[in-house]
């Protein structure tokens, strides 16, 4: 008889909510100075997953929500491991393209639900390889652990293998405090009204994708953040909303409707230095946007105060309680609120920020050259934007429903993105640390900006 393990309160949620059209699949793209074989990376990949049994688990629904982990009796790496091509020479629009047709189909059931694809047909002598892991598996923190894990050989630790285990004793007593319930209160109250109506939040999710990315200097993103006292998480949800705020106008939307704007931000709570390979310890917070704010610096200053708001008042321990009340009674409690968040409308987009290696990696003597995250969008949403670091670049993945946000405004939405940062790196005055901007200057490391005709 086969074993299983039981999947905690927050994965079995993430398969609740997902559908044919929306499932609940992140990706990245990992771009490589030269190609990589095929049979190579599956010896590879398979030798460095031997030791992580969850990587050989498929997925097993239940009743009333649950689910578990069980051991795939027909394991084998072909079955996740593949190859693909762009139409030679290929750029990056066109490995974008790739990743977002193959996230359109989603994972196959009956095996364990994470996919690779090694690309060719890249110009230069490129290579590429596009990931997708289903969220139930695997976090961006304990992604970007496993990435190192098979890129570096740094030694793996599994996630506990019966899943998250449930509060008790103290800890409950804790979690059950007048200030945690206060919190779980303000939660459930925010995200059971609807944000405001920006015309991205559509009835039905459909199921084809767009992709677009743009990076800038690591350094650059750090120095506006000292410079207007935010972190550098204040910075992207800035920028984000900034972007935003021009790209909805464009689309017609009134500037006096930009009131109470949302994003759905997750916080990682993986402890400082761990090294987990699976699983998810994330919770979730509603962040409210000021794209009632056209200044991109007045709108920096006034996130970095909310964010430091809801740290003073712990408002993740809300996200917190929820979970820890879903473990003890069952995973059915937190899929029907996140549902009815969902159905209200309770937040515009998803906008993801995850620390990566800092130091360049190599896989089969090829070189790790840019990381394109992409998480996955929810039920209702149309916009999902990913930001990681990697080796002095940080890049921003935007993943769009394509009947929503078509090819064209997403690559608008990328520019608006790129502009809004230059302009927050233009306002840091660079008398006062010998900062030199135009050294640091935003990289559009995808394709071409959209020519003017083309607006």
């Amino acid at each position: 008889m086969l074993s299983t393990h039981a999947m905690s309160a927050l994965e079995a949620a993430f398969l609740g909510l997902e559908s044919r059209a929306v499932p609940f699949v992140h990706a990245s793209i990992l771009s490589f100075d030269r190609p990589i074989q095929l049979d190579a990376l599956r010896a590879h990949v398979d030798a460095a997953l031997a030791d992580i049994p969850r990587y050989h688990e498929r997925i097993e629904r239940g009743r009333f929500g649950a689910a578990a982990w069980t051991v795939d009796a027909d394991y084998r790496i072909e079955h996740h491991v593949h190859a693909a091509a762009v139409a030679a020479p290929g750029g990056a629009r066109e490995l974008e393209d790739l990743a977002a047709q193959l996230l359109s189909g989603g994972l196959p059931a009956g095996h364990s639900p994470w996919r690779l694809w090694t690309v060719n047909g890249l110009a230069g002598g490129r290579g590429a390889v596009i990931a997708l892991f289903h969220h139930a598996l695997v976090d961006g923190i304990a992604g970007f652990r496993l990435l190192e894990h098979v890129l570096r050989g740094r030694a793996a630790k599994p996630a506990h293998e019966g899943g998250t285990p449930p509060p008790e004793g103290a800890a409950l007593r804790e979690l059950l405090s007048w200030r945690n319930v206060g919190a779980l209160t303000q939660l459930l109250r925010d995200g059971l009204r609807p944000a405001a109506q920006l015309g991205i939040n559509p009835r039905r999710t459909g199921a084809a994708r767009a992709i677009a990315s743009h990076t800038v200097a690591l350094d650059a993103m750090k120095q506006i953040g000292r410079v207007f006292e935010a972190t550098a998480n204040d910075v992207v949800l800035a920028t984000v909303a900034t972007a935003l705020r021009r790209f909805v106008i464009r689309r017609g939307v009134a500037p006096e409707k930009l009131i109470d704007v949302r994003a759905m931000v997750p916080v990682s709570r993986h402890a400082k230095g761990a090294s987990e390979t699976t699983g998810n310890n994330v919770v979730l917070l509603l962040v409210r946007l000021p794209l009632d704010t056209p200044d991109p610096v007045a709108c920096l200053r006034q996130i970095a105060a909310t964010t430091r708001e809801l740290k003073a008042g712990h408002a993740s321990t809300g996200g917190e309680l929820l979970v820890a009340l879903s473990e003890v009674t069952s995973p059915a409690l937190l899929t029907a609120v996140l549902s009815l968040a969902l159905e209200m409308r309770a937040f515009n987009l998803i906008v993801t920020n995850v620390p990566g290696p800092a130091q360049s990696l190599s896989l089969l003597d090829a070189k790790l050259t840019r990381i394109v995250p992409i998480v996955n969008l929810w039920p209702h949403q149309s916009l999902g934007i990913a930001v990681a670091s990697y080796a002095g670049d940080m890049t921003f993945g935007i993943q769009t429903d394509r009947a929503v946000i078509p090819d064209i405004d997403l690559l608008l939405l990328r520019d608006d993105l790129a502009a809004v940062f230059d302009e927050l790196l233009a306002a840091v005055p660079q008398v006062s640390s010998g900062f030199d901007a135009a050294a640091t200057m935003t990289r559009d490391l995808t394709s071409a900006r959209v020519p003017p005709e083309a607006r």
